[in-house]
């Protein structure tokens, strides 16, 4: 019988305390492995252990598990107060973020879609995250928290933004910019993490993609280091991270329908390729807009040359 391993309660509450100040109220949300809903809950300081403890229970019956990562207003602890909704109609938004606390860089190796990475992708992802960890400290960035999701590997570094659209294009710019300087043929920088409503997550949970096995094992997700939080990432260092403007590709070919998707997908800040497909155009979308869980691939906008859209998902 395959050994499965199991969540680690005493590093869920520690990633919490690092995370998290204690009059931070948190979201756990949970996506049940094979079942198309959502498990979310809300959980304010008196209640980490709470918070613990359904973590354990839902990661042990498979669902992979998130929080979110930047602070929240206060008054959703209303919607499902320190408990767990098995089919959570309203999670937190972009508009429900009253202040972003961290930037997360997420290096993601390149590998078929649901599955788990091997340890060799795991280890490229480290080495990225550690050259990009690197050229940051040079330009005199404060020490990030160092984590491991279970497939990738994250740097966390410090900011202190308020949510706003100047805030939103400074963290999408910047991730971008590093994009641009560390993507490989291997290991990518997740330049969808941008919003400020994004999860992450619960380092001290298991990683559950796919199946369990020898070559793409599930791992325990894990805080390797976590600094005291002190000095923050300054907008002037954001910025300089930027890369330059692109010009924008002409469509191929003129719309019939007075819809403009690309600005649409503009609009709502969701990167997309291009490509044909079936006489028509298919928009790769960066992320699925409905569920975090689906990568780049795995969502996308089919437009037929009379302007008819359809959309696809994986299941």
């Amino acid at each position: 019988m395959a050994h499965f391993p199991q969540p680690d309660r005493a590093a869920i509450l520690d990633a919490l305390a690092t995370l998290f100040d204690q009059e931070d109220v948190i979201e756990l949300r949970a996506f049940p492995k094979g079942k198309k809903r959502t498990t979310a809950g809300y959980f304010d300081g008196k209640h980490r252990e709470m918070l613990a403890n359904a973590a354990v229970r839902l990661n042990e019956q498979g669902a992979s598990v998130y929080v979110t990562l930047n602070r929240i207003d206060p008054q959703l602890l209303g919607r499902y107060c320190n408990r767990i909704e098995s089919f959570a109609t309203d999670t937190v938004t972009d508009s429900n973020v009253i202040r972003r606390r961290w930037l997360l860089i997420d290096f993601d190796p390149a590998r078929p879609k649901a599955t788990s990475a091997t340890d060799q992708q795991l280890a490229t992802a480290r080495e990225q995250a550690a050259v990009c960890r690197q050229s940051l400290n040079a330009k005199d960035w404060p020490e990030p928290l160092v984590a491991e999701s279970g497939n990738g590997c994250h740097l966390l570094y410090p900011i202190d933004l308020p949510n706003d659209t100047e805030s939103r294009n400074l963290v999408k710019g910047a991730l971008a910019g590093l994009a641009q300087r560390f993507d490989t043929e291997t290991v990518t920088v997740d330049q969808s993490v941008f919003n400020a409503g994004r999860i992450t997550k619960l380092y001290g949970t298991v990683a559950t993609k796919g199946d369990h096995t020898g070559l793409t094992p599930w791992r325990v997700s894990r805080l390797v280091e976590a600094p005291v939080r002190g000095t923050v990432v300054t907008p002037e260092q954001l910025r300089a991270l930027h890369p330059g403007p692109e010009p924008e590709a002409p469509p191929a070919y003129p719309r019939q329908s007075g819809f403009n998707l690309p600005d649409f997908l503009a609009r709502l800040d969701i990167p997309y390729e291009r490509d044909r497909h079936e006489g028509g155009e298919r928009y790769k979308l960066a992320h699925c807009p409905f569920n975090p869980e689906h990568g780049k691939g795995d969502a996308a906008i089919f437009q037929r040359p009379n302007g008819a859209l359809g959309f696809k998902t994986s299941a």
